[in-house]
């Protein structure tokens, strides 16, 4: 089993409204964990990038998506514009992200998202990447 951390940073609570601002996932395969000690597999987990693949992105935004962006939010989440502006157009990134899980077999029959709020996440999620090419990849 694939356990696959994604975290979303947004601007605000409400995806009628707001936006995607960054994206970070981590892969952790469970089967290659098995064998090891909790120890080792924090080590496995932390360094090496092949056992536990990583994908991280900023998402561009124009400046009036950012001129609505909840200041709460982003004094929770740190982010200012510079990643703003410097981050994928959201059509880039939703390739790239979508190669990524392609690329790492993610698949409903052997992974899973963790997320610490799923329900938000998943909402923002789908504004990146699109539920159609989540039902078509048989996404978990």
């Amino acid at each position: 089993m694939k356990l696959v951390f994604l975290d979303i940073e947004t601007t605000g609570l409400n995806p009628e409204k707001h936006d995607p601002i960054e994206i970070a996932m981590c892969i952790v395969d469970t089967q290659r964990c098995k064998d090891v000690s909790s120890n080792e597999c924090n080590i496995i987990f932390s360094q090496n990038t092949l056992l536990c693949p990583t994908y991280t992105t900023c998402i561009k935004l124009d400046a009036g998506r950012w001129e609505i962006a909840d200041v709460e939010a982003l004094n929770v989440n740190g982010f200012n514009s510079d990643c703003i502006w410097n981050g994928l157009e959201l059509a880039d990134a939703s390739l790239s992200i979508s190669k990524f899980l392609i690329d790492n077999n993610i698949r409903k029959e052997n992974a899973v998202f963790i997320c610490q709020n799923p329900s938000f996440d998943r909402m923002f999620f789908h504004k990146i990447i699109s539920y159609d090419f989540y039902l078509n990849e048989n996404m978990p």
